[in-house]
């Protein structure tokens, strides 16, 4: 008989613990799920992007660009991760941390343009 190492055994899902109190994928936690497809999902926030060019759509007609922010948190990882995506492309993934110079930078930028004494 093969030994199976403790980080082989997959974790119960859904979590014992519950989901976190942000979390709105209750679609994502059947037990039959893969490993890789067991998720928690936030709500998503979107802003638009008023000075991107527009998006064409398959009717011809065209939407605004727009930024998604939402929270993302896999079976195997210990924290919530923070997704910033343009329009229907792939986006980049962020620490809490990250997040967070992120939104302090871009408050810098606004300051910056604040009169000077």
């Amino acid at each position: 008989m093969t030994a199976i190492a403790p980080e082989q055994i997959p974790s119960p899902w859904p979590p014992p613990e519950g989901c976190p109190a942000w979390c709105e994928s209750q679609l994502m936690h059947q037990p039959e799920r893969h490993p890789e497809d067991r998720v928690h999902f936030g709500p998503e926030h979107q802003v638009q992007l008023s000075l991107e060019p527009g998006v064409e759509q398959c009717d011809g007609g065209y939407r605004i660009e727009y930024l998604t922010v939402y929270l993302r948190q896999s079976q195997d990882q210990d924290g919530p991760r923070i997704n910033l995506s343009q329009g229907e492309l792939a986006g980049v993934t962020l620490t809490l941390r990250e997040a967070g110079d992120v939104a302090q930078a871009l408050y810098a930028a606004i300051c910056d343009t604040a009169e000077k004494p």
